[in-house]
């Protein structure tokens, strides 16, 4: 019998456009430190590797992507 356990967040971030909301995105992230990260409500059209690890820990280095319709959606899968 396998005992591992696997950790997932997913989170409703409301936005990650302002540096700060970022920070602490991944401040938070790093402190539960999961296997999977889900971020909706991105509100990002697009996403650049930069922006990327400004809100994501290094070990999260694999990712998906789909951009926000204006102001609404956007969701990132690490």
């Amino acid at each position: 019998m396998n005992n591992r356990s696997t950790s997932i967040l997913s989170w409703n971030v409301r936005g990650l456009g302002q540096d700060v909301k970022c920070s602490d995105v991944k401040r938070a992230i790093s402190s539960i430190a999961p296997a999977v990260v889900c971020l909706q409500e991105s509100k990002l059209e697009d996403v650049s590797f930069f922006k990327l690890f400004s809100f994501l820990p290094p070990n999260l280095h694999s990712f998906r992507f789909i951009s926000s319709v204006g102001a609404s959606g956007g969701i990132i899968t690490a």
